[in-house]
């Protein structure tokens, strides 16, 4: 397991959503600015596509306007 990953909780391990969001941190953190994700790129990784989907259906399901 890598360093930044034993901070999921056991439980999560094999949850989708927390191994994109750890790996987009680990991403983002990389010291060498040659390798480390750009924005234009960080906005496109699938833990933000996830949330934009989920964010999408919910403010359609009418919960918002309540």
């Amino acid at each position: 397991m890598k360093p930044l990953e034993r901070y999921i909780p056991r439980e999560e391990r094999e949850n989708r959503d927390w191994l994109e969001m750890f790996d987009l941190v680990r991403r983002m953190l990389d010291y060498n600015p040659e390798t480390r994700i750009a924005l234009p790129q960080a906005m496109e990784h699938p833990f933000l596509e996830s949330m934009r989907l989920r964010k999408a259906s919910r403010s359609s399901s009418g919960y918002a306007s309540r």
